[in-house]
């Protein structure tokens, strides 16, 4: 029994099957220990991983909420433009009449009464100026964040 040839007993067995469990377990503990030196590689792979996986979150976290470029004033142009003329859709709708009708009058009368009744109607009132260059230049610092000054 002294050759290199022998059987293995039973013991020998028993302790081969304790290693293999013990390397199971070790890996599926966390965080990983390197009390071991045979597991040493593992712990270190583990750990690689895990710091793979953070730096990724965040990434992703910092992809989610995009910065502003740096910009002196956070401004929107031209805030207090005129909207849509309220009689543009009367207009398609008698030009639509007259393509389909031929371009005849007496079809599309109604239509044409209608447009010249609200071209005919007094404008809108002048709207209150818009405030909202005056709310984002009071709320730009939060938005943007702590940044360095020049």
């Amino acid at each position: 029994m002294a050759n290199g040839n022998a059987p293995a007993t039973r013991n020998h067995d028993r302790r081969r099957k304790v290693r293999r469990r013990q390397a199971r377990d070790f890996q599926r503990a966390a965080p990983a220990s390197t009390r071991y030196s045979r597991f040493r590689s593992v712990a270190y792979h583990r750990r690689q991983l895990l710091t793979m996986v953070v730096k990724n979150t965040q990434a992703v976290a910092k992809a989610t909420a995009p910065r502003l470029p740096p910009l002196h004033k956070l401004r929107v142009r031209k805030p207090d433009q005129a909207g849509a003329n309220p009689c543009i859709g009367v207009m398609s709708s008698v030009l639509g009449c007259w393509a389909s009708s031929g371009y005849t009058a007496q079809g599309c009368a109604a239509l044409e009464q209608q447009l010249r009744a609200c071209m005919d109607a007094p404008k809108a009132a002048q709207s209150k100026k818009s405030s909202i260059n005056y709310h984002l230049s009071r709320l730009y610092p939060q938005i943007i964040g702590p940044h360095k000054r020049n």
